[in-house]
């Protein structure tokens, strides 16, 4: 692909945390691909990579960008509707998709759809409540800023992809990965998103 179909935003910020989870999986699900961005740098260390979306546009796109890609697939379908055996991936991500979609439930199945050893990763957005929270929002905006103009940040309505702000706060996230994903790990990043890596227990 040539450089301008590469662009840098809060969320790609991440895909290189992505890609060093990635290393070596085999089969890879990456739910809320957008125009496949993710996907085609999945691609790279991955065996085979799977990207849904329900968005059509966006599909389409990503069907454009892979169309010299052996080793990926696109489908036009959200998460929820999505059908696939137990166990089928050993890598499922949601770079800031998950708040798109009823976040317990796509947990949930999430965890059905990994293999054993498989693992869960969660590039996500919530929103800030109580006084640690909006802290942590006063310290990090300058260093964003600033990280977004080095980078040149594009805009996501640039991208013509679908944007949703965020519902639930982070520690309802906490809170549902308490439950949902015994031993998983949680921690801040700097662009207004929290990084969740879980592995499913053999």
């Amino acid at each position: 692909m040539s450089d301008k179909n590469i662009y840098w935003t809060h969320n790609t910020a991440y895909h290189n945390w992505i890609l060093k989870h990635a290393e070596n999986r085999n089969k890879v699900l990456d739910v809320g691909c957008g125009d496949g961005l993710l996907v085609q740098r999945l691609s790279r260390v991955c065996g085979c990579v799977k990207g849904i979306d329900s968005h059509i546009h966006s599909i389409e796109k990503a069907k454009k960008r892979l169309c010299n890609t052996a080793n990926v697939s696109t489908v036009a379908v959200g998460f929820e509707d999505y059908e696939a055996p137990s166990d089928s991936f050993d890598l499922i991500v949601f770079a800031a998709s998950l708040h798109h979609m009823e976040q317990e439930f796509c947990i949930k199945k999430a965890k059905i759809l990994l293999a054993p050893n498989g693992k869960l990763l969660i590039v996500g957005c919530a929103k800030p409540r109580g006084f640690i929270d909006w802290f942590v929002e006063a310290m990090r905006f300058i260093p964003a800023r600033i990280g977004s103009f080095f980078h040149g940040e594009t805009k996501g309505e640039n991208i013509g992809v679908p944007t949703v702000k965020p519902s639930i706060y982070l520690s309802d996230i906490r809170n549902l990965a308490n439950y949902q994903l015994p031993d998983s790990k949680i921690r801040r990043g700097l662009y207004y998103r929290y990084l969740l890596t879980w592995i499913k227990p053999n």
